[in-house]
């Protein structure tokens, strides 16, 4: 079902409302952890938030520098694997504002997050019209990776943004599916991987339409890789290498190698790794879930934005897999098909507890 480029405010009333509730609820389980873990600092700012900190206050690195613990003789670090888009939005925020950088990240992550479970319900009705949209509003603030729209990190924006593309791609909007694609390779590398998606989507339209204008979807496809680009190019020129966020992360002890050597090392690897592995199959199943019922784009983009993570390691990979749009959009779909299934978001919301705990605890496997 498509629906045209006018919206009903008595349809995306509701929508809004439900997704406040959500976003309530969420922040109130996150207040109720900060205040009885008793002395937990005010900022969630730790971790990769520092990162877009820094990169607010003194703007991208020339060169390597420290180290980030890492085995190998070279593993100076940089911010060069921290894309541009969340910084330039968080450090808009503080120059408008003249709150301190932390605050206006942690501030922008969580208004971001509002902004993203409103997506993700308008992303849902797209795609899943029947399903009700307190299913997808609880599978999305009580999944445990939601603990990251609280500590500043690129995950609201990311999902928000992605969600906004396949909306536009299922409305038959391709320019704007093109534009949210070119901000979404500037939020995340594996952004650009959603091109996979509205290649699927620009193929069924010619084939299904004798006079699909072909020339305009070529050239919405053709943004998608922009925001990447745009990067890289500043790269080159910055550091001499448009590849830099991509050869940095060996200071993390993260190359590109083969996911099923990330996948069977993970498997046999600590409880952590094993965990993580485990993660990166169940998104495997869920892509061949919605492959199954027919969104085989859907599927793509998910193996696609699981396949490499995983490539360079099973470290942080959950919130990489569960924060997709995808991912999310499966579960509420088995959870709408098979109702003694919604039973399990009393263990995610267990689980999303435990994340805030272990988050102001500063276990290390909350990164």
């Amino acid at each position: 079902m498509k629906i045209g480029k006018s919206v009903d405010p008595d349809v995306t009333a509701p929508l809004f409302r439900v997704a406040l509730v959500a976003f309530l609820i969420h922040q109130t389980l996150h207040a109720a952890v900060v205040f009885l873990h008793g002395d937990a600092p005010y900022f969630f700012c730790q971790y990769d938030c520092n990162w877009y900190v820094g990169i607010i206050e003194f703007g991208y690195m020339p060169e390597a520098n420290g180290n980030a613990g890492g085995s190998r003789p070279e593993s100076d670090v940089a911010n060069w694997a921290f894309f541009p888009l969340f910084p330039i939005i968080s450090g808009t925020v503080h120059w408008l504002t003249g709150i301190a950088p932390q605050v206006a990240v942690i501030l922008s992550s969580k208004v971001l997050w509002l902004l993203a479970v409103c997506a993700f319900l308008a992303f849902q009705r797209q795609y899943l019209p029947e399903a009700p949209l307190w299913l997808g509003a609880a599978v999305l603030v009580l999944n445990p990776a939601a603990i990251y729209a609280n500590t500043g990190y690129t995950e609201p924006l990311f999902l928000m943004i992605a969600c906004l593309s396949l909306t536009a791609m299922r409305q038959d909007r391709p320019i704007l599916a093109g534009m949210m694609g070119a901000l979404l390779s500037a939020a995340r590398a594996v952004g650009v991987g959603i091109g996979l998606t509205f290649a699927a989507y620009a193929l069924s339209q010619v084939l299904r339409q004798s006079d699909a204008k072909a020339g305009r979807l070529l050239f919405a496809g053709m943004l998608i890789p922009l925001g990447l680009a745009a990067y890289m190019i500043f790269l080159h020129f910055h550091v001499g290498d448009a590849m830099a966020f991509s050869h940095i992360q060996r200071a993390w002890d993260r190359e590109l190698s083969s996911p099923l050597y990330h996948l069977s090392k993970g498997l046999r690897g600590s409880p952590y790794t094993f965990i993580m592995a485990l993660t990166a199959l169940i998104g495997a199943a869920l892509a061949g879930y919605l492959a199954w019922k027919g969104e085989g784009g859907l599927a793509l983009f998910l193996l696609f934005a699981t396949a490499i993570p995983l490539a360079t390691g099973t470290s942080s990979l959950g919130r990489y897999v569960m924060m997709q749009p995808a991912f999310l959009l499966a579960v509420v779909m088995l959870m709408h098909d098979h109702r003694l299934l919604r039973a399990l978001l009393v263990p995610s919301a267990l689980s999303y507890l435990w994340m805030s705990y272990a988050w102001q605890e500063s276990l290390f496997f909350v990164i």
